[in-house]
């Protein structure tokens, strides 16, 4: 299916998934809608979980690594971001989260 999060988390029943994979749009906005969009759609016991924890570049950044003239760093990533949404989401309802160790990290967390 291709459309946006919030028309395909409408056609999701509550409590019916067992696993959610969360890559989309990665700035703060878009990463804490599909939080609060797909967190009610996963079972107690199931796995919600995403990609790229960390805080992305914006384009005016990203450009410098894009053509070799900087080296990226995701430690000082700061334009906006998964993992401030990430971190956000799970402080409130509180979770604590895993995060893999990789250069594109995924985190994840049992409902």
């Amino acid at each position: 299916m291709r459309m946006s999060s919030r028309d395909a988390a409408a056609l999701i029943d509550n409590d019916s998934l067992d696993f959610v994979y969360i890559d989309a749009n990665h700035s703060f906005s878009s990463t804490s809608e599909d939080l609060d969009l797909w967190f009610p759609k996963l079972k107690i016991g199931g796995i919600f979980s995403g990609h790229d924890y960390f805080d992305a570049l914006a384009d005016d950044e990203f450009e410098p690594i894009l053509h070799g003239s900087k080296e990226l760093d995701v430690n000082e990533l700061t334009s906006y971001g998964v993992k401030s949404a990430v971190d956000r989401f799970v402080n409130i309802n509180n979770y604590e989260i895993t995060v893999t160790n990789e250069e594109w990290p995924t985190w994840y967390f049992i409902k």
